[in-house]
């Protein structure tokens, strides 16, 4: 399952599900740093930041952002 972080707050990964749902995961539970746009995906009992997918989205919005201010 893929998860996109929308915020950080009280120590936890406030996240979005595919479906529109949200879920508080504990940042004890993800592996390496995690911001506001990662990617996140379950590893092991825990979570961690797809990288590549992380940087395909926020290129993705880099590029809709750029159009939409022309």
């Amino acid at each position: 399952m893929m998860l996109i972080v929308d915020r950080i707050e009280n120590g936890q990964a406030v996240c979005e599900a595919g479906d529109g749902s949200f879920q508080n995961i504990p940042l004890n539970r993800c592996a390496g740093t995690v911001r506001e746009g990662d990617v996140l995906r379950e590893s092991g009992g825990g979570y961690e930041v797809d990288r590549e997918e992380t940087a395909k989205r926020r290129e993705k919005i880099r590029r809709m952002s750029k159009d939409l201010f022309r």
